[in-house]
């Protein structure tokens, strides 16, 4: 009888050590990935910028503003800079990824009390892993279209395998299925408040750099993400809400229609997501830990 006792405290030992190593990949891989990325870009563009606009933008150049590639091609070193910390540090891939580690290491910190600290809760949880299956869906999705991953740089290639895949699919099913979920509300205002958060993750993200981009659109102000859009002035093309948007458009609606469009579309997957999730986690809740 003791000796069962033993086994099944052992069990529970060795369970409780898997579900913490998990914690640490999904804390850290994403975070290898973001550095990865930012020193392979920045070392591919001051040691040889032509080649790596070359690489980036030439091939597509009737598809970008006039003079545009002379213009990335002339950058003095501080220009650079600006333009990799932007690349790099104010994506959506970068930022959710970010959060989702700083998520999984209070977590990992509050272990023995899963899901009931300030900052490793469900309501942190669901809004964070919305984002996280976005980028690794929408991500994975783009590249069976366009074909990319056959022209990937090796530091594009991690990236792509720590920040868009394994590491975010995995973390949004340990989530799901294994993620103690402590005193989920049954408040009908608190459901709305959740849910308006969980889509705003990524349309609010959206909305607020399509503000940024029109202001430095109109202005002509520094283009902060060079190759993400035909102007350089937008995280993504699909933002530009104006003609000089060239690179993503829909031969049936004019820019202003196909912005309007995707953020329907991506609210309407947040929130289809938010439905699911919010659901299965009440189901799961439980009152203490």
């Amino acid at each position: 009888m003791i000796l069962n006792y033993y086994i099944v405290i052992m069990k529970k030992e060795t369970i409780e050590n898997i579900k913490l190593g998990f914690k640490y990949f999904f804390a850290i891989t994403p975070l290898i990935g973001i550095v990865v990325f930012a020193i392979g870009q920045s070392i591919d563009l001051f040691s040889n910028p032509d080649t790596f606009w070359v690489k980036s933008v030439l091939d597509r150049k009737d598809l970008f503003e006039d003079n545009f590639f002379e213009k990335l091609t002339s950058w003095n070193v501080g220009e650079k800079l600006l333009f990799l910390f932007c690349r790099n540090f104010l994506t959506f891939t970068t930022m959710i990824n970010v959060a989702s580690s700083c998520f999984w290491i209070y977590s990992i910190k509050n272990h023995s009390k899963e899901g009931s600290g300030r900052f490793d809760n469900y309501r942190y949880g669901i809004m964070i892993m919305g984002g996280i299956l976005w980028i690794a869906f929408f991500y994975n999705l783009s590249l069976s279209v366009t074909g990319a991953i056959k022209v990937m740089k090796w530091y594009t290639y991690v990236s792509w395998l720590t920040e868009h895949s394994i590491p975010q699919f995995s973390m949004v099913i340990y989530f799901l299925v294994f993620y103690k979920k402590v005193n989920v509300t049954r408040d009908k205002k608190q459901i709305a408040i959740l849910w308006a958060e969980t889509v705003a993750v990524v349309s609010g993200y959206l909305v607020f750099f399509t503000i940024t981009g029109a202001i430095s659109q109109a202005t002509n102000s520094f283009p902060f993400f060079a190759d993400m859009s035909s102007t350089g002035h937008y995280v993504y093309d699909f933002l530009d809400m104006t003609k000089a948007n060239t690179r993503v458009n829909l031969g049936f609606l004019n820019p202003l229609s196909q912005w309007f469009l995707a953020i329907i579309l991506f609210s309407t997957t947040q929130t289809l997501y938010f439905i699911g999730t919010y659901f299965l986690a009440r189901k799961q809740s439980v009152q203490n830990v």
